[in-house]
């Protein structure tokens, strides 16, 4: 004989009100996500401002980005915004009237951007970019953008090994991804062709993990004017996926 289950009146009316609730819901708003890049060696320890539609929403250094210093290698940090246009501004005060670039970047929803500050001897510009690339779960891919204003055209190595696609890459220039094998100890080699002869002009490693997306960022002064040696010629990575 089966028992019968009375279920109380009172329940049915909540388990019923939570089923309402659940249905009325809204959908989740879209949303976009921007990181921003300082690559200007003068700013090195010397704070600088990003504003979005003219409100101050972030302070970089040198070689800093939305998660703090990058160093060699760190995490890209995205902030996450509705998407639409912004207007991206760059200014070494904390008021953004006083800015050293003002651009227009149409941030998609679901997309990824960088946008990267470069400096040719004070003469600033932005430059957007988009971060999403297919995964490849057994390949990591690499990237280079050019932040160096007194390097000639570069190409990069790992190893002995020429990586397709990044080749005679030029100042403010950002090559596509490229994929590459995953290594744990590989040498990255930024090179350059003088007179003929091949040079290394950087040399970096550090573990390239499979599923991993690396955004490489040649920097500095190849000629450094400077007494401070951290604003000289060299390289380092953001992990953007």
């Amino acid at each position: 004989m089966k028992k019968k289950i009375h279920i109380p009146a009172l329940v049915l009316v909540l388990l019923a009100g939570a089923c309402s609730r659940e249905a009325e819901i809204p959908a989740a708003e879209p949303v976009t996500y921007a990181t921003f890049y300082n690559g200007s060696p003068d700013f090195y320890e010397i704070p600088n401002y990003v504003s979005l539609n003219n409100d101050s929403t972030l302070m970089l250094s040198y070689n800093g980005s939305a998660g703090g210093s990058v160093g060699a290698l760190n995490y890209a940090v995205y902030q996450m915004l509705r998407p639409g246009t912004y207007r991206v501004s760059f200014s070494d005060a904390g008021d953004y009237k006083d800015k050293l670039t003002d651009n227009l970047v149409n941030m998609q929803p679901g997309k990824h951007q960088t946008v990267f500050l470069a400096d040719s001897l004070g003469y600033f510009e932005a430059i957007a970019s988009e971060d999403d690339t297919p995964r490849d779960p057994a390949m990591a891919q690499v990237r280079l953008i050019h932040l160096s204003p007194d390097a000639r055209p570069v190409s990069m190595m790992i190893d002995l090994t020429a990586v397709p696609g990044l080749d005679s890459v030029k100042f403010k220039q950002i090559t596509p991804f490229a994929k590459v094998p995953p290594d744990p100890n590989p040498g990255f080699r930024i090179r350059y062709n003088d007179n003929g002869m091949e040079k290394t002009l950087v040399r970096k490693s550090f573990a390239l993990l499979p599923g991993r997306s690396y955004t490489f960022i040649l920097r500095g002064y190849v000629r450094n004017g400077s007494t401070n040696p951290n604003k000289g010629i060299n390289l380092s990575a953001l992990i953007t996926q």
